[in-house]
């Protein structure tokens, strides 16, 4: 059986939003160790405060992180170079 080959590039996208989670988990570590605010100041604590006032801006960010991390590519059982291997992990 021959493998299968994979693209592993990134695109734009996808490495700007992987810079923006770091950045912003580095933030949050600082946030919290390192400054007097401690957990008010993390971007966990903006999140559920924005959450109560105003839901509409926690779904969007569900929605778009939705949209961006969960793009399910469709694959059709004719275009496997292999039919065997559908069901182990395609």
């Amino acid at each position: 059986m021959k493998p299968l080959k994979y693209d592993i590039t990134m695109t734009k996208t996808a490495i700007v939003t992987t810079a923006g989670i770091i950045f912003l988990g580095i933030w949050d570590l600082v946030a919290v160790f390192f400054t007097e605010g401690g957990e008010s100041a993390s971007v966990s604590r903006f999140l559920i405060n924005v959450g109560f006032d105003a839901p509409m801006v926690v779904f969007a960010f569900g929605w778009v992180g939705g949209h961006v991390f969960g793009y399910a590519r469709v694959v059709r059982a004719k275009d496997l170079p292999d039919k065997s291997a559908i069901g182990n992990g395609l």
